[in-house]
């Protein structure tokens, strides 16, 4: 509760993935805007974009910039796993595991 009694802007606000509520110093009031980074979180994910993301934040992430559905793809053609390093196939992209991390 705010100071008056009332919620503050953000406290009851949902956004959405990849989105926070900040207040509008204007007029007071609670928007989503996308989040400016995520936390540092390896656990890789294929983007129905074709893209390899770092994490599910940094795919919700730039869905959220790019105005665009990205959703994240769950099926065996996007992760091949060698004996001692992952190779990751998204779209027609092949990245290594080493060139995700920050």
């Amino acid at each position: 509760m705010g100071h008056n009694g009332f919620p503050k802007p953000c406290e009851h606000k949902y956004c959405g993935l990849g989105r926070h509520c900040v207040v509008d110093e204007e007029t007071g009031l609670g928007e989503c805007r996308c989040l400016d980074q995520c936390k540092p979180h390896y656990k890789p994910v294929c983007g129905s974009d074709g893209q390899l993301y770092p994490n599910h934040c940094e795919l919700h992430r730039a869905s959220c910039l790019r105005a665009q559905n990205i959703t994240i793809l769950h099926n065996d053609d996007c992760f091949y796993k060698g004996k001692s390093s992952a190779w990751y196939q998204c779209g027609m992209d092949c990245v290594h595991s080493e060139q995700l991390r920050p």
